[in-house]
């Protein structure tokens, strides 16, 4: 289940001030709705579905695609290492 929610924006190099602690994206709009989608899809998964766990978390680091410098990027991608770790035993 790969799921990009037709996300063909185009990332831009600049950045402007913000405050601390958020992203400096041009595509934090398209970032939050994916996050916020794909949230949904994890959150109807069973605690020790790894499987399920591994493909959504896989998903929601895509959505990190477009804003690759937020600060949740990071924790993301480290759940969907474990959960697909967990789902390959």
């Amino acid at each position: 289940m790969t799921a990009i929610f037709g996300l063909a924006t185009a990332q831009s190099s600049t950045t402007s001030s913000v405050a601390p602690g958020t992203s400096a994206c041009a595509a934090q709009n398209v970032l939050d709705l994916c996050v916020s989608q794909q949230s949904a899809k994890n959150s109807q998964c069973g605690p020790n579905d790894y499987d399920c766990l591994c493909s959504g978390y896989t998903d929601l680091v895509v959505c990190y695609k477009q804003c690759p410098n937020d600060p949740n990027a990071f924790s993301a991608s480290q759940y969907k290492v474990q959960y697909c770790q967990a789902a390959s035993q």
